[in-house]
């Protein structure tokens, strides 16, 4: 899985216009990934993510995720 942070502003396409903390780990485990520049986080297969959160906000921003599989599964924390 991929997810994009892009920023609204076609004048500064470098721009995000805001400051995300997007998690990565388990749960109790995460580690802080902080940014406010356009970017692609890449999500390995069983890599827990999420939450993420806005820190900052000064304009809308763009957050999109794309599966990079033919087959989609979905499992909650804890699930085997």
């Amino acid at each position: 899985e991929v997810i994009y942070f892009i920023g609204s502003d076609p004048k500064d396409i470098g721009d995000l216009g805001a400051e995300v903390n997007f998690m990565i780990g388990p749960k109790g485990q995460e580690e802080d990934h902080i940014f406010s520049v356009p970017t692609a986080v890449v999500i390995p297969k069983g890599v827990w993510h999420c939450p993420m959160v806005t820190l900052k906000f000064e304009k809308p921003f763009l957050c999109m995720a794309v599966s990079l599989t033919t087959k989609y599964e979905f499992h909650y924390a804890g699930e085997q």
